[in-house]
């Protein structure tokens, strides 16, 4: 039986004993060393790679020193919406001004909606006194931030030094407008009153819906010639005038003559229905009634009803030597015959 000092420990040892350091031959040395590096390698990649994926699958941040930090996000938009506000692009004007002939000598509110972008509204604002005595308020090329159907906007002067800030509201067929002005006083409803012409308050913009006429318009006539050219041959005998002008008859169209030729007066009678849009006086003729007419040219310099026939009469002074008068029929309220003198 051999001493105790020599028996071996079967839970600690093995059969045979692992050669130390020492004895490892060089190649095993290398190869060890090859593959510690190799792993340690793998490592590091496996780190930086999942540092790259975590900051890329982040959006826009503040780091802890307050720097922002900026990635690319795709925006997502409704491109039905996007085509439905290029709709309101091009002229607009206060729903009172739509059959205006023109607004800044007869007063009201334009808008010009310039551009719809980036959800951003460019645009022209105007408001125009009317009268003798023009006054315009007015801010162009102006941005509002559209959200929705909606847009703000402020200004620092309105061209008549009020600030203030508004809303644009885009409806179908339809712009609502509301301004606010800063230090200006309200009334008891609550309205704002500038102590001098501003930008209006409250107001709906619509296309502009202007008469139209096919007929020919008597302003471009010149001459008997250019009324024979257009009229045809006269359908009655000239007649002369004490004046020295003669009268020259086209069935519903009657023109006085000068002496030089040119023409000093052109007359049109509406009174059959085939006849009522042979002529025109800018875009008006016999379809159109008191107030297409009246909205169209403003307050007439005369604006009466004759007694007892109830026939409205509207005379405008075109220019130092030219006016016009429009008569209409009573029962109808249509335009029945119009005078131009020039």
């Amino acid at each position: 039986v051999p001493d105790s000092d020599d028996a071996r420990d079967i839970f600690t040892q093995s059969d045979e004993s692992e050669p130390d350091e020492e004895s490892q031959p060089d190649s095993a040395k290398k190869w060890k060393t090859i593959i510690i590096i190799a792993a340690a390698a793998v490592v590091v990649l496996a780190t930086l790679l999942t540092v790259i994926l975590f900051s890329v699958g982040r959006g826009s941040e503040t780091t802890p020193t307050g720097t922002t930090v900026s990635h690319t996000m795709q925006t997502t938009r409704d491109r039905s919406h996007d085509k439905w506000m290029q709709t309101f692009l091009g002229d607009w004007v206060d729903e009172q001004s739509t059959g205006k002939s023109n607004i800044p000598r007869q007063g009201g509110g334009q808008l010009n909606v310039i551009a719809v972008a980036n959800d951003t509204v460019t645009f022209d604002l105007i408001s125009y006194s009317g009268g003798d005595d023009l006054k315009v308020a007015a801010i162009t090329g102006a941005k509002a931030a559209l959200s929705g159907d909606t847009a703000t906007f402020s200004f620092a002067d309105d061209s008549m030094h009020h600030s203030g800030h508004g809303t644009m509201t885009f409806l179908e067929g339809h712009i609502d407008v509301l301004v606010e002005l800063e230090g200006v006083p309200t009334d008891a409803n609550g309205v704002q009153q500038a102590d001098d012409h501003s930008l209006a308050i409250n107001v709906r913009f619509s296309r502009a819906a202007l008469p139209e006429s096919s007929g020919y318009d008597i302003r471009r006539f010149e001459t008997l010639a250019d009324v024979q050219a257009v009229a045809g041959n006269p359908t009655a005998d000239p007649q002369e005038n004490k004046d020295g002008t003669t009268t020259y008859t086209f069935d519903n169209l009657r023109v006085l003559i000068r002496k030089d030729g040119s023409i000093s007066q052109l007359y049109v009678k509406f009174s059959k229905v085939t006849a009522a849009i042979d002529y025109c006086y800018d875009r008006i003729d016999g379809t159109m009634n008191y107030d297409v007419v009246k909205t169209y040219f403003g307050e007439a310099e005369q604006d009466y009803t004759e007694q007892p026939t109830n026939i409205r009469v509207l005379h405008y002074i075109v220019d130092v030597t030219k006016s016009v008068t429009f008569t209409f029929n009573a029962e109808d309220d249509l335009l029945v015959s119009v005078r131009y003198n020039r």
